[in-house]
């Protein structure tokens, strides 16, 4: 401090003579400020002088104030105050006093901010990186989507033109459905006026002949009724098959016990003849076209009673295993039974296992009724062994109040 100034030269002065920083900017407040606090400290002697010396350090940093400018700026306002207290060794303790206690302060804020920026410039490095990579990921996600999405609505048009060939397909095949049960109608309907010709003409032959007919006319004149008989009935299975083709009859409730009953009903030359017993449990009500239904439990009662083994009584057994929404009626029997490789076979039109003598039929009862199941909502099912009996079984709609 041997420099001499003039008495009253102020801090902002000197701050302007070695730091060339513009009229009004902040190290001008700061020297105002400092030579206010150092004032103060020295003519008051109190604790606030130097907490300001520690307000001013802390500000001081951030504004990129050297420390030479600091230095001149404490020359200039010591100056002044030692001019004024006529350089006394109190003053000079108490500008001591405040000078290391703002250069302390301005020490450390300073080692501070040195290890932080570092530190606060390396994270915002990491983070832009991070957001770098964030961006070149959701770049990579957005390029996958609209892959994914061009893949999806390529398929999507797959989809629909497979769609529409199939519903052009299913249009053609109800198309083909439908010619067919007509025709096949248009045939049987036609084929049945000239069996009952036939039938006809053979009654009147041979009431025509009386006693001149001789036996061998007799036996031929049988003969021809029988199969005039015989193709009356694959006439009237064909009809019936024929209108389950394309049958979307709408369906109601069906009271089955009823419609059981009348089956047996029918029936009752057949089970007297041979002597069958039928067991019948309780049904429910189901969901059903009541023709449909009395054609497939007719053909089932039927085939149990005629598929009987020889010298053993039909026994014919109907139960009903309830569920929640469906009950599974099952015909068993006590007959001749099916071999498991005819399983699939005996569903197919006009096959037959046995020769007509053995056991009459057309072929069509058990394919009618795997249609009418279809027609339904089920499936019929077989269970059988050769020479025990046979069970078929349907799983049908209940009806629910």
């Amino acid at each position: 401090m041997t420099k001499s100034q003039p008495p009253h030269q102020t801090s902002a002065d000197a701050t302007d003579s070695a730091h060339h920083h513009p009229a009004g900017t902040e190290p001008q407040t700061i020297a105002r400020r400092y030579e206010e606090a150092l004032r103060r400290c020295v003519e008051e002697d109190s604790e606030a002088g130097l907490m300001a010396a520690y307000s001013l350090a802390r500000e001081a940093l951030p504004e990129d104030i050297q420390l030479t400018e600091i230095m001149d700026i404490h020359f200039s306002a010591s100056q002044a105050l030692l001019v004024d207290h006529g350089h006394s060794q109190q003053c000079r303790d108490q500008i001591e006093s405040f000078v290391v206690e703002f250069l302390s302060v301005y020490d450390m804020a300073l080692k501070g901010y040195k290890t932080t920026v570092p530190r606060l410039l390396q994270e915002v490095a990491d983070r832009q990186k991070a957001e770098a990579e964030l961006r070149q990921a959701s770049a990579q996600l957005a390029a996958q989507r609209d892959t994914l999405d061009k893949l999806v609505a390529d398929r999507t048009r797959d989809l629909l033109k497979k769609t529409e060939v199939l519903d052009k397909t299913l249009d053609h095949l109800r198309q083909a459905n439908r010619e067919q049960a007509e025709f096949t109608y248009a045939i049987s309907h036609d084929l049945k006026s000239p069996s009952n010709t036939i039938t006809m003409l053979s009654d009147e032959l041979e009431i025509s002949l009386g006693e001149h007919l001789d036996t061998d006319a007799a036996e031929l004149l049988a003969l021809i009724r029988m199969t005039s008989v015989r193709m009356g009935r694959l006439v009237d299975d064909v009809l019936a098959y024929s209108r389950c083709l394309d049958h979307q009859a709408p369906l109601g409730r069906v009271d089955l016990n009823g419609v059981l009953h009348d089956i047996l009903e029918d029936l009752r030359f057949d089970i007297i003849r041979s002597g069958a017993t039928i067991t019948m449990a309780d049904v429910p009500s189901i969901m059903g076209d009541p023709m449909q239904v009395k054609l497939l439990f007719q053909n089932l009662i039927s085939n149990a009673i005629k598929y009987c083994s020889p010298g053993r009584p039909p026994r014919v057994l109907i139960t009903a295993k309830i569920q929640p929404t469906r009950v599974r009626v099952t015909v068993s029997d006590n007959g001749i039974g099916i071999a498991p490789q005819h399983f699939e076979r005996i569903f197919t039109l006009f096959q037959r296992l046995h020769t007509y003598d053995t056991y009459p039929g057309s072929g069509i009862g058990l394919a009618l009724c795997k249609r009418i199941a279809a027609n339904l909502g089920g499936e019929l099912s077989l269970t059988s062994r050769q020479g025990v009996g046979s069970s078929f079984s349907i799983a049908l709609k209940r009806f629910v109040d």
